[in-house]
């Protein structure tokens, strides 16, 4: 995730007193601002896309963002957040630059392979990662061979990787929720999610289902299982998640980069 940047103006607009005012300080309001600034991010560099009035509404102090002005819904329900503009276009262009590139480097595979995913480490049925699928026909140089072997070797660590911190999420969860269960007893299911939604996305949701409320005769706690996070409500708890994440990791500040 990109570092945020807070301008100068950010520190006099009096709208981020005002914010303070109704949170109880201004230090409550730099807080809330980031929240809602990355989760804009999260959205401006997906085509320039604005916040999901549901999604918004999530956030701690959302009313009182709208409120104060920092935050404002356009016609079709959906919420820009002031600065977005400004702050996160370089992030858009970089992502559109990147498919760009990824475009060619799939039609080299294909002219070279015959197939985009010459390499992909598909999950086994036993929630391991399966390397043996799809791979190049092994190079009657020795060094090529070599080098295609250390390929393969990297990506099953890669994919290992990755597996443990989603298990290790997950934990977290279950312990959040007082739940006692080996979270690696869920770790087919955990790499089905990794292979459909990648790392960042399913830390988030396996995070999020931490944070869903209680309600009425709703139990969220005995409804706290990975099958529910690969259904139709991913995206509910990955912004759950996303925006629960801790703000020490989600926040770096560099008094030299409050330009």
């Amino acid at each position: 995730m990109p570092r945020l940047n807070i301008e100068d103006d950010w520190w006099s607009d009096p709208r981020r007193e005002a914010l303070g005012r109704l949170l109880g300080n201004e230090d409550m309001a730099d807080i809330v601002m980031l929240k809602a600034w990355r989760c804009a991010q999260r959205y401006w560099k997906e085509g320039r896309k604005l916040i999901p009035r549901s999604v918004f509404n999530l956030l701690q102090g959302a009313h009182f963002i709208l409120d104060v002005g920092l935050a404002k819904i356009d016609d079709s329900g959906h919420v820009y957040v002031s600065g977005s503009r400004g702050q996160f276009d370089w992030l858009h262009r970089r992502a559109e630059d990147g498919r760009r590139g990824g475009a060619k480097s799939v039609q080299k595979r294909r002219e070279k392979y015959g197939t985009a995913q010459p390499q992909i480490a598909e999950a086994s049925p036993k929630g391991g990662f399966d390397v043996s699928r799809r791979v190049p026909e092994p190079s009657s140089s020795s060094s090529s061979s070599s080098s295609s072997s250390k390929e393969l070797k990297n990506i099953y660590i890669q994919k290992n990787s990755d597996l443990e911190k989603a298990i290790e999420q997950w934990g977290h969860t279950l312990r959040k929720r007082g739940i006692q269960k080996n979270p690696v007893l869920d770790q087919t299911e955990i790499g089905r999610l990794l292979q459909r939604y990648g790392l960042e996305r399913t830390l988030d949701a396996l995070r999020g289902m931490g944070f869903e409320s209680s309600s009425g005769d709703y139990d969220a706690k005995k409804h706290c299982r990975i099958s529910r996070i690969a259904g139709p409500k991913f995206d509910y708890f990955e912004n759950l998640g996303a925006q629960n994440r801790p703000l020490l990791d989600a926040y770096v500040f560099d008094p030299k980069e409050i330009v």
